[in-house]
């Protein structure tokens, strides 16, 4: 896996926490909940996808 590959999955999985921590945020707003699960399921979505371009890539 390329470098760059790597420290975007670092840069990810912080921003998936990020997203987690803005979900558990007690405002009485709603949205900051919805707004930290969609940033965690995307942060989690793009990682995948990064993985999966590598093993493509690999692989005859």
């Amino acid at each position: 896996m390329a470098f760059s590959d790597v420290m975007r999955l670092v840069g990810l999985g912080i921003l998936a926490l990020m997203g987690l921590l803005i979900a558990r945020s007690n405002m009485p707003l709603i949205t900051t909940q919805h707004i930290g699960l969609a940033l965690f399921l995307g942060a989690i979505g793009y990682g995948l996808l990064l993985v999966k371009r590598h093993f493509d890539r690999t692989l005859p």
